[in-house]
């Protein structure tokens, strides 16, 4: 994905929840605690994914991605 869909889907998804997420962390029964702790990515930053507070770096969803074992674009 380029820099400019990934720009367009942010000003679409302006605080909406990151549905996908919430619903990988439910089904694999995983905490924002424990992704946290194997991804290295803060507790509270997890959680402000989830809520569509703010969205993944690249980076982030990869590692989170990983954790998961999904598709790192699923998290946009």
């Amino acid at each position: 994905m380029d820099n400019a869909i990934l720009a367009q889907k942010r000003q679409f998804y302006n605080g909406r929840e990151n549905e996908m997420l919430r619903k990988i962390l439910k089904q694999k029964k995983i905490t924002a605690k424990q992704l946290s702790e194997e991804t290295g990515i803060h507790c509270s930053t997890i959680q402000k994914y989830s809520s569509g507070q703010r969205m993944p770096t690249v980076d982030n969803a990869k590692k989170i991605a990983k954790v998961l074992k999904i598709d790192w674009w699923l998290l946009f």
